[in-house]
């Protein structure tokens, strides 16, 4: 059966039409009806409504209050007597001749297309706290922007306290390069932060706000609905639902597919076709089968440690999502010390491992299995050619860092780059850890 057939057969199964149908929103949904579910822009005009304390919808500062609690570590107080300002699409320009950006006056454009999603000014009298906000609903970063947003509010305000909050459905951590002029700078001053605060806050604020009105009461729940269905889709029933159709065996595999893009040619195509027609649902399983490969990952990562430092492998984390990991023996560090204060970084990446694992975890194990059955599946399942000796990742030197095809082509390209210090990072996948290794520990004495 071809891959379009069993697309075919899978939106056709009752599962799966039922599962598309509890999706819909209500025909009568303000959002529905204008066709604004998934806008980002239209998004952000409605945060900006919300966020506003003397906007027409009577909740005061509560539902800021309750974003920048669950968003920001450090307090900032709110009070009657505070000023707060909510700007939406702010311009911002980059400065002649150098590469800084400050942010330009209400009522003006940008001639380089760049604008701020929300901009709130807090302001107590003795001290200003200005919040920078990102939307983000479908679309990605584009190159260095929320460098540029950074860098326009950091020249602007100056002298007050500024904060920065990268908001998405699902409260994904910002990933962002540094762009080549400041190669220090890293996305630190960003808070994520996900809708269910924004679904939480409005939810508490119709509880406690007793003079609401009643287009006002429409509107927030008409939003909330969106937010439930098609935007946060954290709806119990939706998860459950969702998670018996991806774990049906019948699907699960042809889900396993198309969910993390192995599909190429004529097979991405009918994929493509279908996702457009069924965003939404697609969109869930792809939340479902996310959230089943990582739960298990915490366990996953101390039994590699244990694993790995029997064999005399110190290993740290080297990214917020666990699929690399920084690692280093004493022979790495014999034959290449560190670089004045800069050390050689090794880089495993495991998240092949980490899903294959997690996935024979999450569809052969009872959910209330104990920590040392766990530990023992988990020991097995690393035991078994875990790092196998193939190929390695392609060889590139740029920005100090290298990365190998095959072990035995570019092995000597690597020890030469580290040898005459060229690189301070080295990358592998799984299959070139322990061909790597080996090399390494072989080596002669001359090559120190």
């Amino acid at each position: 059966m071809t891959i379009e057939q069993q697309l075919d057969n899978l939106v056709n199964s009752k599962s799966f039409i039922d599962l598309n149908n509890m999706m819909q929103l209500d025909k009568t949904n303000i959002f529905r009806i204008l066709g604004l579910e998934r806008y980002e822009i239209r998004h952000s005009n409605m945060l900006a409504y919300l966020l506003d304390p003397i906007e027409s919808h009577g909740f005061d500062h509560l539902i800021l209050r309750k974003l920048l609690h669950a968003a920001i570590k450090t307090h900032i107080s709110i009070s009657k007597s505070t000023s707060i300002t909510v700007r939406r699409e702010v311009p911002i320009i980059k400065l002649h001749g150098t590469n800084k950006w400050e942010i330009k006056p209400k009522g003006t454009t940008s001639p380089n297309n760049r604008f701020i999603d929300l901009l709130i000014i807090i302001d107590n009298g003795s001290k200003r706290t200005v919040i920078c906000i990102e939307n983000k609903i479908d679309a990605g970063l584009g190159d260095n922007q929320l460098y540029d947003y950074e860098s326009a509010v950091e020249n602007t305000y100056a002298k007050d306290n500024r904060e920065y909050i990268f908001l998405t459905p699902d409260e994904q951590i910002p990933i962002a390069k540094a762009p080549k002029h400041d190669p220090s700078w890293t996305v630190d001053k960003w808070n994520p932060a996900g809708y269910a605060v924004i679904k939480k806050a409005l939810i508490t604020a119709k509880t406690k706000c007793k003079m609401i009105l009643p287009a006002t009461d429409v509107l927030v729940d008409n939003y909330l609905e969106l937010l439930d269905k098609k935007i946060i889709q954290n709806n119990p029933t939706l998860k459950k639902n969702g998670c018996s159709l991806y774990l049906d065996p019948i699907n699960k595999t042809l889900l396993d597919n198309v969910l993390h893009k192995r599909l190429t040619g004529v097979n991405k195509k009918a994929y493509n076709e279908k996702c457009s027609e069924y965003e939404e649902v697609f969109r869930l399983l792809r939340t479902v089968r996310y959230n089943i490969v990582n739960k298990n990952v915490p366990a996953i990562i101390n039994c590699l440690k244990k694993t790995l430092k029997s064999q005399g492998i110190k290993i740290r984390k080297a990214n917020s999502y666990n699929s690399l990991i920084a690692f280093t023996t004493n022979n790495l560090t014999t034959y290449f010390p560190p670089l004045g204060k800069d050390k050689v970084e090794y880089i495993l990446d495991i998240r092949e491992t980490i899903e294959c694992i997690s996935m024979q975890i999450s569809t052969s194990v009872s959910k209330h299995m104990s920590n040392i059955e766990l530990n023992d599946i988990l020991t097995k399942g690393m035991s078994k050619s875990w790092f196998s000796i193939n190929k390695i990742i392609n060889a590139n030197t740029k920005h100090n860092k290298v990365m190998a095809s095959s072990a035995d082509e570019h092995f000597d390209i690597i020890l030469k780059s580290l040898k005459e210090k060229t690189i301070t990072k080295v990358m592998f996948n799984e299959a070139a850890f322990n061909a790597f290794l080996s090399r390494v520990i072989a080596l002669d004495n001359t090559l120190k």
